[in-house]
């Protein structure tokens, strides 16, 4: 798979087709399944599809990984302040079984990055519920990301 082939960029209204909701519903689908991730289903993610390219002022992107014409991955990003000024947080990310090499991730991020700084924003952040969580320190630690913190949990339903 050569990486010369890929556009990564925040979808536009063109974009939008019927194939090509299903397969971002599909990939969605998969991406739960794999990092455990429920904070949207696929109509709200449709929603989200929606909101964005209507509403272009909102904070949130939504993004598309295409081999040509064929969707191969999504992210969704927001911009947030943080505690040192606006920060763009990767909140879903999916790349397709196939384009998972450090050459795509590089791709993505970089155009991240180009976004990020366009709007300001002084850090790109990214959190993951996927286990173990050394693999992914070390997955984004390739394109310099850094650990700023690690949540736990305490279940409080239970004895």
């Amino acid at each position: 798979m050569e990486t010369k082939t890929l556009a990564f960029r925040v979808i536009q209204a063109e974009d939008i087709s019927t194939d090509l909701l299903k397969e971002i519903g599909r990939m969605h689908l998969d991406y739960v399944r794999y990092s455990r991730d429920t904070t949207f289903t696929v109509p709200q993610v449709f929603d989200i599809i929606q909101a964005v390219v209507t509403r272009p002022n909102l904070p949130f992107q939504f993004w598309v990984l295409l081999d040509t014409e064929k969707i191969v991955g999504f992210a969704l990003t927001e911009a947030t302040m943080g505690a040192k000024g606006l920060e763009l947080h990767i909140a879903q990310a999916f790349i397709a079984p196939g384009y998972r090499i450090p050459e795509t991730q590089r791709l993505t991020v970089e155009r991240f990055e180009e976004f990020a700084r366009s709007k300001g924003c002084v850090f790109l952040t990214s959190c993951t519920r996927r286990d173990p969580i050394g693999a992914y320190i070390r997955w984004m630690g390739r394109v310099g990301f850094k650990k700023r913190w690690i949540m736990m949990e305490k279940d409080l339903r239970g004895a």
